[in-house]
């Protein structure tokens, strides 16, 4: 496999070394993200030489395990390789030896024989960075870090909740997307928060749920379906009418991004400015707003209040 072509298939890669920069593993992925991406001899072969002297008693190991480790390091030299997402994946899951990668894995191997989305989508160093903003600032308002009953509306698969049960904590995370089949994946990728309860992936459409108080209503029966919300995290703002916001109960504590990406056809709700996003979703409390500058689009934020 060429390097052009393996760069281009795994540029999900740039989202993982964002994820990783300020924490305690950014030296062992650099190692890897140089010897990989950049094609860097030295780093390929001191990489092989860490991977040959590692224990990773949580991975059963064996000789095929390690010839695949090998020809994802090697490719360039083998030309009829094809290294597949799922591949590298258990690659870098087995060298990081972190529950963001093992996260990260057991979402990939959720898939089976489907059709595996592409991980360039959503593991973006401009969607990893803006997440990872998120939580930085959000820590800075919230009381010593206690979210409660927190709500993500278009979760989709959810890959900000690790990050949030990570840092904050949470007694119940209500996941609401409108596509139903990204349901069974999230019960694999986050499979100990979904076992015990914390998580609960729920199939609603945004723009339709019906508040009573601060739960959520069953609109079939009436009953509550999600209860005592104390936040709401929505970062899927352009892909969405704004009835979601119009709909919340007066106080709602709610953490928003959108941005001015408006050559993405899924984006139907984009805006030019932070200004703009403050004058369309009005807070009568702001407590942060700012811009993230990526590559392709500025991401704006704002927490507050309604």
């Amino acid at each position: 496999m060429n390097q052009s072509d393996f760069v281009n298939r795994h540029a999900w890669l740039y989202g993982l070394q964002e994820y990783f920069i300020g924490t305690a593993y950014a030296a062992d992925f650099d190692l890897l993200f140089k010897a990989l991406m950049h094609d860097n001899g030295y780093r390929k072969r001191d990489l092989l030489i860490r991977l040959s002297h590692m224990d990773n008693s949580a991975i059963e190991f064996d000789e095929q395990i390690m010839r695949s480790f090998y020809n994802c390091t090697m490719h360039k030299d083998l030309p009829d390789y094809d290294v597949t997402q799922s591949a590298l994946m258990g690659f870098v899951r087995y060298y990081m030896n972190d529950e963001y990668t093992n996260t990260a894995y057991r979402f990939i191997m959720s898939f089976d024989d489907e059709v595996v989305p592409d991980f360039n989508d959503f593991y973006s160093r401009g969607q990893i960075a803006s997440k990872k903003w998120l939580v930085e600032e959000l820590s800075k308002v919230v009381d010593q870090n206690v979210l409660g009953n927190v709500a993500i509306f278009g979760a989709w698969y959810n890959f900000i909740a690790h990050m949030l049960f990570e840092r904050f904590s949470i007694d119940k995370m209500y996941s609401i997307d409108i596509d139903d089949t990204v349901i069974d994946h999230i019960k694999e990728m986050s499979v100990t928060e979904t076992q015990s309860g914390r998580l609960v992936p729920i199939t609603l459409d945004a723009s339709t749920i019906e508040w009573v108080g601060n739960d959520i209503k069953n609109t079939q029966s009436g009953s509550s379906l999600c209860k005592d919300i104390d936040i709401v995290i929505n970062t899927s703002c352009e892909h969405m009418p704004d009835d979601w916001f119009d709909n919340l109960p007066l106080g709602t504590i709610v953490v928003l991004q959108t941005n001015d990406y408006f050559e993405n056809i899924q984006h139907t709700n984009c805006v030019n400015t932070l200004e703009d996003t403050t004058a369309k979703y009005n807070m009568s409390n702001i407590l942060y707003k700012g811009t993230l500058k990526t590559e392709l689009y500025d991401r704006f934020m704002v927490i507050g209040i309604k």
